[in-house]
């Protein structure tokens, strides 16, 4: 689960599409459920690195989760513009809307991207090893 997660994210960059960032979300929580498991079925060390692993890993799921739930939210609002009676002062309300959510799905990729070389460096996959 580890190498498909770290080919994943190694290939997103600032102008990848959402569907990337979720399908790395997706490797990223069973790369994180594995390492939860590692960490209840070893002991001492490499239990605690198992688990610091998972740790970080929970931090990255919740920042590409901002991106999937604004992408999903954005997509709603779209679908009900289209609705009969969304009139202009709806659709100003949902640009502003969008607007909020995009700048915080932008501000979750930069952070993803700042963290994840962090994140993949070998020193934390030690106890696997």
């Amino acid at each position: 689960s580890w190498d498909r997660l770290q080919r994943r994210a190694d290939k997103l960059h600032d102008d990848s599409p959402d569907d990337e960032f979720h399908r790395t979300r997706i490797a990223l929580k069973r790369a994180r459920y594995a390492a939860e498991l590692a960490s209840r079925s070893l002991d001492g060390k490499a239990a605690d690195g198992a688990a610091r692993l998972a740790a970080r890993l929970a931090d990255l799921q919740d920042l590409l989760g901002e991106i999937q739930d604004a992408a999903v939210a954005e997509s709603l609002l779209r679908d009900t513009l289209s609705a009969r009676g969304a009139g202009a002062r709806y659709a100003f309300e949902a640009g502003r809307l969008v607007e909020r959510l995009r700048s915080r799905a932008d501000a979750a990729r930069r952070a993803f991207l700042e963290t994840w070389p962090n994140v993949r460096r070998r020193r934390l996959r030690r106890w696997a090893m």
